[in-house]
């Protein structure tokens, strides 16, 4: 059984997927399996991929023969998964050479379902991008670790006991929706500020390229959210997700809607339903 399983969809990712795949096979933690989910790519991803395969015998490879998105490629990986922790990678992202090293030495100390990196590190065209600084607020709320996902490793065992996968029906914001069911689950989150993951910021990358089924995908996501935790959280951290949900609605409105359009006027009175919620709790 390896320590570490590795998660990678894939999708038209031939210019980024080498330095992806390199930062992973030649990490210094070695008892790792790593598998990649060729999401039906269009491009050179999948012969990049069977190169490694053939290279390293850890590399597993599904393919899929219809686009499917992030979420059940990620699900579909879970499904054969073996490591006693899991990672995931974006296929234009990377890892610092040691960062399986130094989380499940974490791990193996603290016994934590989740154990999250460092903040990240972006890069958009050759600049870096600020991310903001959850590690130091996580252990006074554990909420806080809402975003940034991918910097974690989290325990199979822990994700299998809760049923905790990606849902399916959101082929964007499936991330966000995946890390808080984590964080509600989870009995102890620890944090190992040296273990280093970076972002490639793309304009054509899913997450910027903004579309109707995304902003759909959005107003989804807010309402899922929104009924799993509404009769599940205390007062406190109901109202922290509220608030959350609120500030990711109105910067979601002003970035990718028009005034009067639907969208921008569905969107308003999703925060406004949020906003009377969270004044009556507070109250």
């Amino acid at each position: 059984m390896p320590k570490i399983t590795a998660i990678i969809p894939i999708y038209n990712s031939e210019n980024y997927l080498k330095k992806c795949l390199d930062s992973v096979i030649n990490q210094t933690f070695k008892d790792i399996e790593i598998i990649c989910v060729n999401d039906c790519s269009k491009d050179n991803s999948l012969e990049i991929l069977k190169k490694y395969s053939k290279k390293d015998k850890r590399v597993k490879i599904i393919d899929f023969t219809e686009n499917k998105g992030p979420a059940s490629a990620r699900n579909e990986a879970l499904n054969i998964a073996k490591g006693e922790y899991i990672s995931f990678i974006d296929s234009d992202d990377w890892i610092d050479l040691d960062f399986y090293e130094k989380l499940y030495n974490k791990a193996i100390k603290t016994k934590a379902d989740i154990i999250k990196g460092a903040n990240l590190k972006g890069y958009y065209n050759d600049k870096y991008i600020n991310y903001p600084d959850l590690n130091s607020k996580i252990p006074k709320n554990k909420y806080e670790f809402n975003k940034q996902y991918t910097s974690a490793i989290y325990k199979l065992e822990f994700l299998e006991k809760n049923s905790i996968k990606f849902p399916t029906d959101l082929i964007f914001h499936e991330d966000p929706y995946f890390i808080l069911l984590a964080i509600y689950y989870s009995k102890n989150i620890v944090t190992e500020n040296t273990a280093q993951y970076h972002v490639l910021i793309r304009d054509n990358s899913l997450s910027r390229n903004i579309k109707e089924k995304q902003i759909k995908d959005f107003i989804l996501y807010v309402e899922k959210i929104m009924n799993f935790f509404k009769s599940k959280l205390n007062n406190k951290d109901y109202s922290f997700i509220l608030n959350m949900l609120y500030k990711q609605i109105f910067a979601f409105r002003e970035l990718h809607t028009k005034k009067n359009d639907k969208y921008y006027n569905e969107l308003t009175k999703l925060y406004i339903e949020i906003l009377l919620q969270y004044k009556k709790i507070i109250q």
